[in-house]
């Protein structure tokens, strides 16, 4: 299945130099720098998120989830 194929390939999954090997390759997307740039985005969408969630709370329903 697909997500099982792209849940073996999860960094917390891997062990030893195919962690170190994936760790390398994923290291230069998460610098602060970039992470300081993706904060108003995500900020929009927490802010969004508590939005939608909100209406649910005011309304007494629940929360439609798939797993």
């Amino acid at each position: 299945m697909v997500k099982e194929s792209l849940r073996a390939n999860f960094l917390t999954v891997k062990r030893g130099d195919e962690w170190r090997r994936i760790r390398h390759r994923c290291t230069p997307a998460f610098t602060s720098a970039k992470m300081k740039k993706l904060l108003p985005s995500m900020n929009f969408c927490a802010k969004e998120l508590c939005g939608f969630l909100e209406t649910f709370a005011e309304n007494g329903k629940e929360v439609p989830l798939k797993e």
